[in-house]
């Protein structure tokens, strides 16, 4: 019966030469017989792209068509599909034909939709959804041997308990602790560093004593022995003669830098060198706000006197005293008097308050005192880190606190301290606030809760008793009893979709979006749950999504035909 309808709708279709793309009028309609009109709406299910009748215009399109074109167009229709899946929901439903599929674990490629997958946990959703196809997940390992202990300092980080070999070293050790429950501190990465001991410093090696490690580069090693350690290095490593200014290069380091202003800070941070190596002497009057001894532009004549390492004051003070011998005024601003920059003795005005504390400091002998912010001064706690004094804001809190502890000269209260002190009081288990009484803190996840308790507290949970006081892999759940709520589990989820892939990865039950769709006045579509903001957003969704504008038309037809 199928075959016979099918050569009739061909013989029709040549006979009558339709025209690609022809609209389907009810007029039109009435001259076709009741078989090929439900052939026609059997087909119009999954949105055809192009209706093709005619055998030269067929070969003709098979021709010049591509491959991908010619794997979602159906033989028997004459139909090209948007895309292959609806071409396989076409040859299911209605010629009811598919092809077999083929578990592939090596490449993850599904040959019935000629599509690879870039891990195995998709390809598996793939199978489960489109084919019903439920692989089991393969673990590379096996179960651990409790009898034996693994030796976490393995070179081959090979794991002797479970028999398998990892590939890096931060796996090696995340296993160690999941599966065989051994603390962090026995394998950290960061050395244990004391603090009243300084290591020899080796130039020839390149090798540190107290962290017990060997560096590549001579002035990464220098940099570490400094900022780590905080040492302070030999007058030998300060002389002139270790440096070339003009070729911008340190002998001590062995480094050549691009800019001067580079190798400038490299003399003052490295080797405590705060005079500038060069005999160029800045310009402070410069239009363009440009440094010449250090060979770097700045955004504005405020940034040139003062910048966030407080250039000329810090750099070349030495060279251009006349920063701090400031210009003479008799009377000042209500500015100058407000940010204390007019000294009333030698009745002068500087441009900033820090030079005016470097005058009071050089000229005067009075040493800068820290003080209670006062009414005009910056706002200590200022939410967005922005000096009112200096027209600045910092990126982060610490470097705007230490501002105003340097150059204002404020008493700033320090930040609480972040690091958990160890003590010696056993905290209650708390899974489900994920709570710390001790600590007094409380922890978005429970991964980061269960690391908490076992390396500050020592208490070790295994992970499989606290997954099982929320998920229930045993019971089989009833589906949309309460809204997204599952008895199995006896949780409750926020959203559809968040419900329907924990039944899926927890209980393996998939469910199918809603064929059926009633008209909703308020824009709501009942299958996905959805209010549209628009009657065209709420159409097309029909239209696109559930093919609500193609049934419905085609409904209306063949009542009017019978």
């Amino acid at each position: 019966m199928q075959q016979g309808t099918v050569e009739n709708v061909e013989s029709n279709a040549s006979n009558n030469d339709l025209k690609i793309d022809r609209p389907r009028t009810r007029t039109y309609i009435k001259q076709e017989t009741e078989e090929d009109s439900k052939v026609y709406l059997e087909c119009a299910l999954y949105s055809p792209v192009k209706i093709e009748s005619s055998s030269s215009e067929i070969s003709k399109y098979d021709s010049t068509s591509s491959k991908g074109v010619k794997n979602r167009r159906c033989s028997i229709c004459d139909i090209t599909f948007h895309n292959r899946r609806l071409y396989l929901d076409h040859e299911l439903h209605s010629h009811k034909t598919k092809e077999t599929p083929i578990i592939d674990l090596e490449t993850f490629c599904c040959n019935i939709c000629n599509k690879r997958y870039s891990s195995g946990f998709k390809y598996r959703r793939h199978m489960a959804k489109q084919n019903n196809i439920h692989i089991p997940l393969i673990k590379p390992h096996s179960k651990p041997n409790p009898s034996i202990t693994p030796d976490f300092k393995d070179p081959n980080n090979y794991c002797i308990s479970c028999n398998y070999t990892y590939k890096s070293r931060k796996d090696y050790y995340r296993h160690m602790v999941k599966i065989h429950h051994m603390q962090l501190s026995r394998f950290s990465s960061k050395p244990h560093r004391p603090k009243n001991m300084k290591p020899v410093i080796d130039l020839l090696n390149m090798y540190c004593d107290i962290c017990n490690s060997t560096f590549g580069v001579k002035n990464v090693y220098i940099q570490h022995l400094v900022q780590v350690h905080e040492m302070t290095l030999p007058d030998l490593y300060s002389e002139p003669s270790n440096f070339d200014p003009e070729g911008l290069y340190c002998k001590m380091c062995d480094k050549r830098y691009k800019y001067k202003w580079d190798f400038t800070a490299h003399l003052r941070k490295i080797h405590n060198i705060t005079s500038s190596p060069f005999d160029s002497i800045p310009n402070v009057d410069d239009q363009n706000n440009y440094c010449s001894a250090c060979d770097k532009p700045f955004l504005s004549r405020k940034e040139l006197y003062w910048d966030t390492s407080l250039h000329l004051s810090s750099i070349h003070l030495d060279q251009i005293p006349e920063l701090y011998q400031g210009v003479d005024c008799k009377n000042p601003s209500k500015n100058d008097l407000r940010f204390e920059r007019h000294c009333v003795d030698c009745q002068k005005v500087f441009l900033l308050k820090c030079l005016y504390t470097i005058h009071m400091d050089k000229i005067h002998g009075v040493e800068p005192q820290k003080c209670l912010p006062k009414v005009d001064d910056p706002d200590v706690n200022s939410p967005n880190n922005h000096c009112t004094s200096c027209v600045k804001t910092y990126h982060s809190r610490n470097v705007y606190k230490q501002h105003l502890a340097k150059v204002h000269h404020l008493i700033v209260p320090t930040l609480p301290s972040r690091c958990i002190k160890i003590n010696n009081t056993m905290p209650v288990v708390d899974l489900l606030d994920k709570h710390c009484n001790v600590c007094n803190r409380v922890y978005k996840s429970l991964n980061n809760y269960r690391e908490h308790m076992s390396r500050y507290h020592h208490i070790i949970f295994p992970r499989a008793e606290t997954f099982r006081k929320y998920v229930n892999r045993n019971e089989i759940p009833v589906i949309d009893e309460i809204g997204n709520y599952c008895t199995a589990c006896d949780r409750v989820y926020r959203s559809r979709p968040s419900y329907k892939g924990h039944l899926y990865a927890i209980h393996g039950i998939y469910i199918p979006k809603s064929p059926q769709i009633n008209h909703d006045t308020n824009n709501h579509c009942a299958s996905c749950n959805k209010t549209y903001s628009s009657p065209g957003n709420y159409k097309r969704h029909l239209n696109s999504i559930h093919h609500k504008k193609t049934l419905k038309i085609k409904q209306e037809d063949t009542t009017e035909h019978i």
